[in-house]
């Protein structure tokens, strides 16, 4: 349970919701003076910004840290909650009230006094649009001239946190916690579910379910096939969610979302979308600076997830010593620079999407094993499948064209051979030189022409699948138009001689 631990651990260092809430997306406010008198309604919004940074139309709704537990029949959350508990008819609403009197008796919060007034002298008719506000949207409360919500009051928190403890921990055993290794009451249903993975439900999916009978071992059933404390199952909940919910924590690609955290805190999703982000070249430079050099004990964890309704699929687990990535992602950079195409600084490096896309036709082909293929290759320098390799060959045969993603993954295939000294057959060896030599005529044909011809268009890139079948006939050609390049540059002191 490496994962869990590391996200128990990761929980400790950043600012988490108090026990027993989570973030949900809320649609209204309403605001009472303390005398329950209703002051105001407003809708809730989100500001958005395009990738420019230049503001967009604003979203509903707005999310907010909130009393939450898990619902399966009728069960009302603590003063947020949705428009059916708080202003309908029924056993939702009767539930919603009765919690709200439990909690004023246990606190005596005049803010929660108030709302219990407001609620007693029939809302739907004194304020304007109640009726209009969909059953499902969730409403919140706040008193007039008070900083926080009501359901941010610390006596409101207490009481929510004793409230939830209460109702789902009276079956709980204790057990040693997979995640702690610690003897606590571990619980029986995990409480908060993960949102954010595309395949997900929109509430969300659970990192761990065992509830059906067929997840038994040792007469243990549910929940407890992997103990887990009450505690670190919701420590590892909010750290995950929180890693889903910061857009420098989390990528997706394709139908796999990638998570990572650092010890450093300085890895994020740049490294993966943007290489030649400034943020990326200030972390290696840190990584290389030797007057305060970086903890040599420090990693960097990735978790690789997609959905499936309401469960979560783990498809991959990486952790490494950030020394030992920093040196393993520069060296993936630099496999990045081919001869031929444009300076790198022109160009800019590729991300593991479009390395990904490039072995394929189109987009929606890409599978998890290629986006995940990459990745182990930028992080471990682990080499590309030969499959991969066979994919993009036939890609380019099929093309009758080599484009500049495609050089580069097999230039990192090539390169990883080569670092592993991995044995190659004289044929093979014959046909790798002769694609360098290829290359070699392209770049001498584009300086004879002062770079007017582009490099798709060079003899050696036109006739480079006619090469494959028929190399000695096409050799000749192409030396015969080599040998005219090069006396071209020869009448141009200013220009480089080619010498092959």
């Amino acid at each position: 349970m490496t994962i869990l631990r590391e996200l128990v651990r990761f929980s400790e260092t950043i600012d988490l919701p108090a026990q027993g809430y989570a973030e949900s997306v809320v649609s209204y406010e309403i605001t009472l003076n303390l005398d329950g008198s209703f002051k105001r309604i407003r809708a809730l919004e989100t500001e958005m910004e395009d990738r420019q940074g230049n503001a967009k139309k604003p979203r509903p709704g707005k999310k907010l840290s909130c009393p939450h537990i898990r619902r399966n029949a009728i069960q009302a959350k603590l003063i947020t909650d949705t428009a059916e508990y708080i202003f309908g008819e029924g056993n939702k609403a009767k539930a919603y009230l009765k919690l709200l009197e439990n909690c004023y008796q246990t606190t005596q919060e005049p803010a929660v006094q108030a709302i219990l007034i407001f609620l007693e002298s029939n809302p739907l008719k004194i304020v304007p649009g109640l009726q209009r506000i969909d059953a499902k949207q969730v409403i919140t409360f706040r008193i007039h001239e008070m900083a926080d919500l009501v359901h941010n009051l610390r006596p409101v928190q207490r009481f929510w946190a004793h409230y939830v403890d209460e109702i789902t921990g009276g079956d709980r055993p204790k057990m040693q916690c997979l995640a702690t290794g610690k003897m606590a009451s571990v619980t029986t249903k995990f409480s908060l579910p993960i949102k954010g993975v595309p395949g997900t439900t929109t509430q969300g999916g659970s990192l761990i379910s065992a509830y059906s009978s067929a997840c038994s071992s040792y007469k243990l059933s549910g929940a407890l096939v992997s103990p887990i404390s009450a505690i670190a199952d919701e420590q590892f909940s909010q750290a995950l969610n929180y890693l889903l919910r910061e857009e420098r924590h989390h990528l997706t690609i394709g139908n796999i979302t990638y998570v990572f955290w650092s010890d450093s805190g300085k890895i994020d999703a740049n490294f993966f979308e943007s290489p030649d982000d400034p943020s990326v070249k200030d972390y290696l430079n840190f990584v290389n600076q030797t007057d305060t050099p970086m903890n040599p004990e420090w990693q960097i964890h990735i978790l690789a997830l997609t959905g499936n309704s309401g469960r979560l699929v783990v498809r991959d687990w990486m952790e490494i010593k950030e020394l030992d990535f920093a040196k393993n992602y520069q060296t993936w950079l630099t496999n990045q620079e081919i001869i031929g195409w444009n300076n790198i600084e022109e160009r800019g490096h590729l991300n593991i999407w479009q390395l990904a896309r490039s072995t394929v036709r189109d987009s929606k082909e890409m599978l998890p094993r290629t986006i995940n293929a990459f990745f182990r290759n930028a992080v471990y320098e682990e080499s590309l499948p030969m499959s991969l390799i066979q994919t993009v060959c036939h890609q380019n045969r099929t093309e009758r064209d080599v484009n500049y993603f495609r050089a580069v993954v097999l230039n990192q295939f090539v390169d990883d051979q080569k670092r592993r000294k991995i044995m190659i057959t004289t044929q093979e060896k014959i046909a790798f030189e002769y694609g360098r030599l290829l290359a070699v005529y392209a770049q001498l044909q584009r300086q004879a022409q002062h770079k007017k011809i582009a490099l798709p268009n060079t003899n050696a890139m036109k006739y480079y699948a006619s090469v494959g079948y028929s190399p000695v006939m096409m050799s000749h050609r192409l030396a015969s138009a080599a040998t005219n390049h090069m006396t071209a540059l020869a009448r141009h002191p200013n220009k480089k001689l080619w010498r092959c």
